[in-house]
């Protein structure tokens, strides 16, 4: 992500064609993009998990239950 930042600003600032010909301002809205995606993802896998509803997927597509997970305290 720093690669395109290194540049030199230009007279319009944010207007500066970089790698893949993106301004700095579509750098930061293609990062922005991505880390919304992926706190998105994270918090949707903890949720599917910690609701059971993996489980629950694993027992209908396997027909095996999964061995309870013992939880360290």
């Amino acid at each position: 992500g720093i690669v395109p930042w290194l540049a030199e600003d230009g007279r319009r600032s944010g207007q500066q064609l970089l790698l893949f010909a993106v301004t700095k301002r579509g750098w930061g809205d293609i990062h922005t993009a991505i880390s919304v995606a992926v706190v998105t993802l994270a918090v949707t896998h903890l949720a599917v998990v910690r609701s059971g509803l993996a489980a629950d997927l694993r027992l209908l597509a396997t027909g095996q239950r999964s061995a309870p997970r013992h939880i360290a305290s």
